[in-house]
């Protein structure tokens, strides 16, 4: 899941909890600056910003992918390993939920950039 010098890592395994790290959505760690209110970029718009950003500053890159098989009643499971992990790009795939749920959905410290619902 995180890129480190020693190679890929198969990704933290959290101790307090029992999580263990098609419809498809990703969360994008939210920019420190902040946009005015009522102002929303586009969805090309953050992606272009993210891989700008990717190709200019960063060195080190990470992404979380996690087939949850149900997010509704794993939020805070899922939270919980985010804020362990702190992956710069976070995939969740096998939600199961419909457009309304997912606005609704809150990852802290992450925006939702794309989502795709077969519900």
């Amino acid at each position: 899941f995180h890129k480190n010098s020693q190679g890929p890592s198969s990704g933290p395994n959290c101790p307090s909890c029992s999580y263990a790290g098609n419809s498809q959505t990703r969360f994008f760690r939210t920019p420190s600056k902040k946009r005015r209110e009522n102002e929303a970029p586009s969805e090309d718009e953050n992606i272009h910003q993210l891989l700008t950003k990717a190709n200019s500053s960063m060195t080190d890159f990470s992404i979380l992918h996690q087939n949850v098989r149900g997010l509704a009643n794993k939020i805070d499971r899922v939270n919980h390993l985010i804020q362990t992990a702190k992956p710069d790009i976070i995939i969740l795939t096998e939600h199961g939920l419909n457009r309304d749920e997912l606005s609704m959905t809150n990852l802290i410290h992450y925006t939702l950039l794309t989502h795709y619902s077969r519900v």
